[in-house]
C-alpha cells in the first residue's frame, strides 16, 4: 500500500509484506510511471514507512517499489503507481 491515489495533505504510509530473512528494506520512489530516475530512497528494518507528502507534488505520477535485502541478495517488489490528489 498505497495502491490508490492518496491525499496530498496527509502523511503517506507505505506498507509491504515481510520477506523471510530480510535484514532491511529499501523503499525507492521513482519519477513518472517507473521509467524515471529514483528521486527518493529510504532504508528501514520495518515493513512500513511514512513519508511527508510535502516531498511530492500533487497531480504528478510517481511509482514505488521495495527492495528486501537478505544475506543471499535482494528481492524487489513489483512497481506500484502513486498519485497524490488535493
Amino acid at each position: 500500500a498505497p495502491t490508490a491515489p492518496v491525499a496530498a495533505d496527509e502523511p503517506i504510509t507505505f506498507v509491504w509484506r515481510p520477506v523471510r530473512h530480510a535484514n532491511r528494506y529499501v523503499l525507492e520512489l521513482l519519477e513518472g510511471s517507473g521509467s524515471g530516475a529514483t528521486m527518493l530512497s529510504r532504508e528501514t528494518s520495518d515493513t512500513a514507512l511514512v513519508l511527508d507528502p510535502k516531498l511530492l507534488q500533487p497531480g504528478v505520477q510517481y511509482a514505488w517499489w521495495v527492495r528486501a535485502v537478505t544475506s543471499a541478495g535482494e528481492l524487489t517488489s513489483p512497481l506500484q503507481p502513486l498519485l497524490l490528489h488535493r
